[in-house]
């Protein structure tokens, strides 16, 4: 079994990645995502270290598989509910959720995803999906506002790859 380690900035040696949530180097990939894929079968699991800039809104979605998110900095608002830090959320599959707002610091997440085929966002409705659409070039520059990806290639510019954007 190995580890596949998204963000190549971080530290790897003798089979372990170890880094701090604060640590600069998760802000350096685009949208502030690192993945860890588990194993090596293709829909293995997979945790996703996440940086998101204040006040940064995502439409309501969902994933076709289970998930928790733990806040460990700044605070996330999932519906009309806050988490802060040290909170945890566990979601079912397909279970829609949202809108999501991270708190005027930001937010600082880890998550972890029983598939990793299931991370894709996902729409139940049409308004949805215009929504993520509409808010994915404000996210876009908030992140790099708040230097986040600020050295990562820009999936904006590239229509196919905006469909599997990560979201919280």
């Amino acid at each position: 079994m190995t580890i596949e380690n998204s963000n190549g900035s971080l530290p790897s040696k003798g089979g372990r990645t170890s880094f701090s949530i604060d640590d600069p180097e998760l802000a350096e990939p685009f949208f502030g995502f690192s993945a860890f894929e588990f194993g090596d079968k293709s829909d293995g699991p997979v945790a996703v270290a996440q940086v998101i800039p204040p006040d940064t809104k995502f439409a309501p979605h969902f994933h076709e598989t289970d998930y928790c998110t733990i806040v460990l900095r700044g605070a996330l608002k999932v519906g009309s509910r806050w988490y802060r830090e040290g909170d945890c959320r566990f979601q079912d599959e397909k279970s829609v959720y949202g809108p999501v707002e991270s708190g005027p610091e930001g937010a600082r997440i880890i998550s972890f995803y029983a598939d990793r085929l299931g991370l894709p966002d996902q729409f139940a409705k049409e308004s949805h999906e215009k929504m993520y659409n509409e808010l994915l070039p404000i996210a876009v520059e908030a992140c790099l506002k708040n230097g986040i990806g600020v050295n990562a290639p820009n999936p904006m510019e590239d229509t196919d790859a905006t469909d599997t954007m990560p979201s919280p």
